[in-house]
């Protein structure tokens, strides 16, 4: 995935945590409305460029992969597979896998 505009790449992370409900809910969601009130102006370019990177994070499996080390792996192939992403954002997704994964 390439992101040419500047802005877009920088709030992408932040949309991502915002979508997923990072750091707001206990568990994870699918929220435009919170994706829209996080950046109004930019909505439309990144709700799929979100979607997209969500799409990547249910793709990472660990088979053979210790659950005591699975944040850190899981981690590591998100940054491989969304160069560019900041931290919030593969924080965000990483929550969300694993609670999707381990059920919380």
């Amino acid at each position: 995935m390439s992101i040419a505009d500047e802005t877009v790449l920088a709030l992408w992370g932040g949309a991502i945590a915002a979508y997923v409900g990072r750091g707001v809910r206990k568990i994870p969601t699918a929220d435009e409305t919170a994706l829209f009130a996080f950046t109004p102006d930019h909505f439309d370019q990144l709700l799929p460029l979100v979607k997209e990177a969500l799409s990547a994070a249910d793709a990472v499996t660990l088979d053979g992969v210790a659950r005591e080390h699975a944040q850190a792996t899981v981690m590591a192939r998100l940054r491989e597979a969304l160069p560019g992403l900041d931290e919030t954002g593969v924080d965000a997704l990483a929550w969300r896998w694993g609670y999707i994964t381990y059920g919380g």
